[in-house]
């Protein structure tokens, strides 16, 4: 009996103190031994693929190239014994492992007739010669003294076609972080060229339009946890260099498509989707493909361009265009300009995007649609000034130049908010005088929409 007692008091002190347990769970926290390490510094950065080319005309004063450069003397008249010469430094400005290409892209050629009759190109009575040096070493400042001093060097160069990769033997042109390569770069009219480059009178001087191009991509340098492989299949940038080769991309249904330096007709349509990148405005033009013709016209629905400069010449930018809700047209570093209309939609319906664009002429777009300007400069072109906008708008960091080309003539100057339409501008200036003068000036329908200055 006793020990029966005894248990039930024993169970009822478990229950008990389980039940105290729960309690302490409950009403406060356990204390266990701990421990524990944190890893509180993983930092994950970035690597930067920054490649610059520059060049020199005496072996002292380097200068960076761009879109825009002229290395050789396009004013020079080539005949036997005309010689160029030019330096290149290729230099990894970046922090990651780098392969490169050095290339001569043929943008046009024109051929003309010699003095026998014969047709002929220049490019086939020039060379092309080059010679790369990976690091500054024993003899290079030799050399380039004596590359600058004499016609004829005492080194070697290889020769090349217009059109080729420049590249070291065949070795992949690879470089780290902090590193410079060396080109030597001669173009020369051999004095063996005789009368059958010689165009004759009364026939168009033959030329040649290349660029030097520098593209780079990734190299398998840098480790993961696994290898340096992760990037082996690393491509260059494509760019299309002609008219044939953009007829064949779009043909081919390509959509993005990359322009490089040179002048092309796209579609004046274009299908649903399509984007044109180029190199810049400077660099790549887009024109009509006739005179007094347009670029753009019809249904233009999620189109982009880049960094590109559209030119309509007497003709139009864009003209009778249209969008359709839900769409966007975008144009991003851009120059647009033209005698006749510059951008003009007839219905927009769709989203009408401008970035950091540059616009002269005459501009408008109609109802039902938005649009938007971001970082734009506008221009008159000498007989159009006006942006004049029958869907509401936003200006955001945009100037005006618009001069009146003639303040008797409201469909010529200024901004026009139509009835019903709004126009804000942000943070926007008129540089003949206030933004407001620039409404005033353009008030053709007799009724002013709304207009927010900010």
């Amino acid at each position: 009996m006793m020990k029966t007692k005894s248990t039930k008091r024993a169970l009822l002190s478990s229950v008990l103190a389980l039940v105290l347990c729960v309690s302490m769970l409950i009403g406060s926290t356990f204390a266990w031994f701990t421990d524990n390490v944190t890893s509180g510094n993983n930092i994950i950065k970035s690597g930067n693929l920054d490649i610059v080319l520059e060049y020199s005309t005496d072996g002292d004063i380097w200068n960076t190239v761009d879109a825009t450069t002229k290395v050789f003397n396009d004013e020079a008249l080539w005949e036997p014994g005309h010689r160029e010469v030019v330096m290149f430094r290729v230099r990894n400005a970046g922090t990651l492992h780098l392969k490169y290409e050095l290339l001569t892209t043929v943008i046009e050629e024109k051929g003309s007739v010699n003095v026998y009759g014969d047709e002929f190109k220049l490019s086939d009575h020039l060379t092309l010669e080059a010679l790369a040096y990976a690091k500054e070493g024993l003899g290079f400042e030799e050399m380039v003294e004596n590359f600058f001093a004499s016609r004829n060097p005492w080194f070697k160069m290889d020769k090349f076609e217009f059109g080729q990769n420049m590249k070291v033997a065949n070795a992949v042109q690879e470089m780290a972080p902090g590193y410079e390569h060396y080109y030597f770069v001669a173009i020369t009219m051999p004095e063996t060229v005789g009368n059958e480059a010689n165009y004759a009178t009364g026939n168009d001087a033959p030329y040649i339009n290349f660029a030097i191009n520098l593209v780079a991509t990734q190299y398998t340098a840098e480790k993961d946890s696994f290898d340096n492989q992760y990037d082996a299949d690393a491509e260059y940038p494509a760019y299309i260099n002609t008219q044939k080769e953009l007829d064949a991309a779009i043909a081919s249904g390509e959509k993005t498509i990359q322009l490089g330096i040179g002048t092309f007709v796209i579609p004046q349509t274009p299908a649903d989707g399509y984007e044109f990148i180029g190199v810049s405005p400077e660099a790549t033009k887009i024109v009509p493909a006739t005179e007094g013709g347009r670029i753009l016209t019809g249904t233009l629905n999620d189109l982009t361009i880049k960094n590109a400069s559209l030119e309509g010449g007497s003709g139009d930018v864009l003209r009778w265009a249209y969008g359709t809700e839900g769409k966007t047209v975008t144009f991003e570093n851009c120059n647009l300009i033209a005698k006749g209309y510059t951008v003009h939609f007839d219905v927009l319906k769709s989203n009408l995007v401008f970035k950091d664009c540059k616009l002269t002429g005459w501009m408008s777009y109609g109802k039902n649609g938005a649009a938007s300007f971001e970082g734009c400069e506008f221009f008159a072109d000498g007989i159009y000034g006006i942006l004049r906008a029958y869907s509401d708008t936003t200006l955001t960091d945009c100037e005006f130049d618009f001069a009146a080309v003639n303040a008797t003539d409201k469909y010529q100057d200024g901004i026009d908010a139509t009835e019903g339409v709004t126009i804000t501008a942000v943070n926007c200036t008129n540089v003949n005088g206030s933004m407001s003068d620039l409404f005033e000036a353009a008030d053709i329908d007799g009724t002013d929409g709304k207009v927010v200055l900010q």
